[in-house]
């Protein structure tokens, strides 16, 4: 009776030991489970960061691509601006220069009729 009561308590400890021993097999694929969905995530994680550090070199460059356009675009309009004030900065200054030689020779008229027909009221 005594080793029946052996063999069943032998038994019964089996059986705990067999359950113990799949629950850590359990615990082993779960945690195995859990390291690769880890690794996963860090994989996806590293793939999103370089994505984002691609799209920022890619912004930061369209910006100083753009940047650089406008510069040159501001330096053609001052080239613009230069040659059209030189080119009718000259014609004006013509311009004026005539105008005011037109002014001199009016006046220049007016004190010559001044001076005729004060001649002829004199005479």
């Amino acid at each position: 009776m005594q080793k029946a009561r052996d063999e069943a308590a032998k038994s019964e400890t089996q059986k705990i030991i067999e359950r113990t021993v799949a629950r850590l097999d359990e615990a082993e694929v779960e945690r195995a489970e859990i390291v690769k969905t880890r690794a996963e995530k860090l994989i996806s994680i590293e793939a999103e960061k370089a994505e984002v550090r691609k799209q920022m070199d890619e912004k930061r460059d369209l910006i100083m691509r753009e940047k650089r356009l406008y510069g040159s675009l501001i330096a053609e309009r001052m080239s613009l601006d230069s040659m059209y004030f030189n080119t009718f900065g000259a014609q004006i200054e013509k311009q004026m220069t005539k105008t005011k030689e037109a002014i001199q020779l009016m006046r220049e008229l007016q004190q010559e009729g001044l001076a005729i027909s004060g001649a002829r009221a004199d005479g």
